[in-house]
């Protein structure tokens, strides 16, 4: 007797799985892969498709969410588990209504952290220590505090990318450790297209940057050696300079935040900000990316409060 092959969510999904494996980013396979095999298939994944609730699909979700709350797992996570879920379910022609599910779901509102940029302080004795005795470490340091540019984004840098004639870098791809199909518990370095389409980009390079650049440009393939660089290994050599300046409560991303505050501070628009890292929209900019000192806020107060003109005494 030849058995009927079962349609449950499991079959399901590795039909969905090659389908992202052919249209999206290797990286954001495995990535959905991983969301799939640890936080949906062990509720409902021997469930057949036309077995499956909106009873079952919510309590899974409500599980997710209650994680998030807990600082179980990540906004990023649980918005990933509930876009496989309701991709899995339409590609699958599910009777479920994805409509009702999110209906019936609470609202997770992200809790960004804080970001702490480098004070003026801070900035001037990284800079000085970067500067002296400079390598492709410390230069590629001094890349990402004056264009902003992200940790898996400098680690795959090519030097060819480097355009010092038009006075640009052109950001077409990025690096990122992710977990290997063919080996059990291993991961691998890969070098893929950046982040968003509006992360492929060229960032202007201001006089202070390219003069260093046409002085120490390294001959190697990439501008931090001859492969790709592992970002945990940057972002490590990173941590070694901050201790040696005694610079505490600072890591890669702030370098990133820096730049963004400095540029708001020094009058940039926000707009030609928001190209410039990458963005698609520019309230993530000034949302997440500024964080004006005190001094600023002190500077602003005092143009608002010369609009007024001179005030006679009382």
């Amino acid at each position: 007797m030849i058995r009927e092959k079962t349609n449950n969510l499991n079959t399901v999904s590795e039909q969905w799985l090659q389908y992202v494996l052919f249209t999206r980013k290797y990286s954001t396979y495995v990535k959905y892969q991983n969301i799939y095999s640890k936080y949906i298939q062990p509720q409902v994944g021997e469930k057949d498709m036309e077995q499956i609730t909106v009873s079952d699909c919510t309590n899974l979700l409500e599980t997710a969410y209650g994680q998030y709350r807990e600082n179980a797992i990540s906004h990023s996570t649980f918005s990933s588990i509930k876009i496989v879920l309701f991709q899995i379910l339409t590609y699958g022609k599910s009777p479920v209504s994805v409509p009702e599910i999110k209906a019936s779901l609470p609202a997770a509102r992200k809790n960004y952290q804080q970001i702490s940029v480098l004070t003026n302080e801070e900035q001037a004795k990284l800079k000085s220590f970067l500067l002296c005795g400079m390598d492709s470490y410390k230069l590629g340091v001094l890349v990402c505090l004056y264009t902003g540019l992200r940790l898996g984004e400098i680690c795959a840098l090519k030097t060819e990318s480097i355009d010092l004639s038009r006075k640009c870098i052109y950001v077409n791809q990025t690096v990122q450790r992710i977990k290997s199909e063919d080996k059990v518990g291993k991961t691998q370095l890969m070098i893929s297209e950046p982040k968003t389409a509006s992360s492929r980009r060229e960032i202007p390079l201001c006089d202070l940057l390219l003069k260093l650049l046409m002085e120490n440009k390294p001959k190697t393939e990439y501008l931090l050696g001859d492969k790709p660089t592992e970002p945990r290994t940057y972002q490590y050599r990173l941590n070694q300079y901050f201790s040696a300046l005694s610079i505490k409560g600072k890591h890669f991303h702030s370098l990133r935040h820096t730049f963004a505050t400095n540029c708001i501070e020094s009058g940039m628009d926000p707009k030609c900000l928001s190209e410039i890292l990458g963005h698609a929209d520019v309230n993530t900019t000034l949302n997440r990316y500024v964080h004006p000192s005190f001094n600023s806020k002190i500077r602003q107060i005092n143009i608002f409060a010369d609009s007024y003109g001179q005030m006679d005494s009382f």
